[in-house]
Parts: structure tokens; C-alpha cells; sequence
């Protein structure tokens, strides 16, 4: 449960920000399937496979370390076949949601996301 004492606001300086949203984008994004926008906040979903379960549990431990006031929540689909990381916040944390959602909408290379099935930069941008 997120902690409404902590300011809705990341407490990362710029540079560590602009970092970790590299680390995001060199080893999340590349496994993302997709994602979906849910009640208070932000569905992805990824392949079960232990290695994406390690990357998702250390973001989510540095997001935790930064963003307090944020929910994260780290869950199988029915059929246990894809990981699903919710990020959900109170209303006045939506504006760090949709930064973090934004992270897939400024990818630069969309060859990132075309591989093997995964979704088209189109498909990724789409609500």
C-alpha cells in the first residue's frame, strides 16, 4: 500500500532519474508486451521467466527507495504464462504515473519492440 505521508513527487535528482530511466528502457522495456492504463494507474506485462521476475523485483525495489507514494505490485496472469507489474498511486500521483507510462511513448528505436511477436511501437503507444 502506497504511503500518502510521503510528497507526491519522484525524490530523484535529474541525473539519477534520466538513469534509471535508461535502466528501464535497456532492460525492461526490451521484455515489455504490453500495456494498459488501470484504474489509478499503469498495467505492463512481461514473459514469466525468472530473469524478467529479478529485473521487476529490483526496479521495484529502487522505485519503492523513491516513489513511496506509489503502489507496485508484482502478480502472475491466470494461466501463469506473463508477469504483470501494476503501478498505481492516489489521484495526485497520476502526474508520476504518466511519466512513468512515458517511458514507453519516447523510444527512439521502435526495433526495440518488434521482435518475436512483441508489440509494434503503434501498439505500445495504444491506451
Amino acid at each position: 500500500m502506497s504511503d500518502t505521508t510521503t510528497p507526491m513527487a519522484c525524490s530523484l535528482d535529474a541525473e539519477t532519474l534520466t538513469n534509471r530511466r535508461l535502466l528501464f528502457r535497456e532492460k525492461l522495456l526490451p521484455q515489455a508486451l504490453r500495456k494498459t492504463r488501470i484504474d489509478n494507474g499503469l498495467c505492463v506485462v512481461f514473459p514469466r521467466n525468472p530473469m524478467v521476475r529479478d529485473e521487476l523485483q529490483a526496479f521495484i525495489t529502487l522505485e519503492r527507495q523513491c516513489c513511496g507514494f506509489l503502489d507496485f505490485e508484482l502478480s502472475e496472469d491466470l494461466d501463469h504464462s506473463q508477469l504483470l507489474l501494476n503501478i498505481t498511486g492516489p489521484l495526485e500521483a497520476q502526474a508520476v504515473v504518466d511519466q512513468m507510462e512515458s517511458i514507453f511513448n519516447d523510444i527512439e528505436d521502435p526495433a526495440i519492440v518488434t521482435l518475436e511477436g512483441r508489440l509494434t511501437l503503434a501498439e505500445v503507444r495504444r491506451p
